[in-house]
């Protein structure tokens, strides 16, 4: 059944950039284009404006993705004119920038920063591609940022896609030291066209993701096991140029441009299934 409603959070993907090279990555958008900065801003005023259902809290959240997010010129002009548009506010970003050269205090409207973290060991993060010029984030580096997030009053999100290199790693301390809100922890999933190249070196099967979920039950309430088949569908989703997209089928089908034909019909070209959105979130 798809939710003929927008969802609670919407996560706009508005640039593929991106200065690691993560081989799992689904979201390269190797077939798109961007917005501009006035088209940009014109979105997250159609989506501020977009009706809200019963029950759904006061404010939407916009949740900035990418890519990386912080490497969009307009970046902090962006976040800043959507929390002032009436929406909250959050980020995913891989942390190398922010820990590098320190959180602007314009992130302090944030009220969420999830970071993605796949490995805490360096060479590891090699073999995923979570790295910078062959410099990866230690555990260290990791425990002061979350330290500085802490001070700002913004509340942190774990998330880690699991692969083959990752699938026998053990998170226990860090997630037990780190406590975040959450720990998303995602199956690695293969979208054709995106990241499909390669996938038999790092896709993990659901009983090694499983595996690895049974072993880290003792983190308590904060994890969150996303595996493909409830992740698919489930999610709201903006491409770089504009559009609504979805992988429910394997692939990446998008809507037309939400700016030309309005939210409504854009979102109801794509598939968001009201079943698998409430089962995934449900312990938000």
């Amino acid at each position: 059944m798809n939710t003929s409603y927008l969802p609670e959070t919407i996560n706009l993907h508005f640039l593929s950039a991106c200065e690691m090279g993560c081989t799992h990555c689904f979201a390269p958008f190797v077939d798109c284009g961007k917005l501009s900065l006035s088209d940009l801003k014109a979105l997250i005023l159609k989506l501020a404006q977009a009706p809200r259902t019963l029950g759904m809290p006061k404010a939407r959240r916009l949740n900035f993705v990418g890519g990386e997010p912080t490497l969009h010129p307009h970046f902090l002009e962006l976040v800043q004119y959507a929390h002032k548009c009436g929406l909250s506010t959050s980020i995913v970003t891989n942390g190398y920038s922010l820990i590098r050269n320190g959180i602007p205090k314009e992130l302090k409207v944030l009220e969420l920063v999830g970071v993605s973290i796949d490995s805490l060991d360096h060479a590891r993060n090699r073999k995923i591609g979570r790295v910078v010029r062959q410099n990866t984030i230690s555990e260290n580096q990791w425990y002061l940022f979350f330290g500085e997030l802490s001070q700002m009053g913004v509340s942190l999100k774990i998330n880690t896609t699991i692969t083959q290199h990752n699938v026998n790693e053990d998170f226990t301390d860090f997630i037990r030291k780190t406590n975040p809100s959450r720990w998303k922890v995602f199956q690695a999933m293969v979208v054709r066209g995106q990241n499909c190249k390669g996938a038999e070196h790092w896709k993990v099967s659901r009983k090694e993701y499983d595996s690895f979920i049974e072993r880290h039950l003792n983190v308590g309430s904060a994890l969150c096991a996303e595996p493909e088949e409830l992740m698919r569908g489930s999610y709201a989703m903006i491409s770089p140029d504009g559009r609504f997209f979805d992988s429910a089928e394997g692939y990446q089908r998008y809507s037309d441009s939400i700016l030309e034909v309005g939210i409504e019909q854009a979102w109801n070209q794509v598939q968001c299934d009201a079943d698998l959105f409430l089962e995934r979130t449900r312990n938000y």
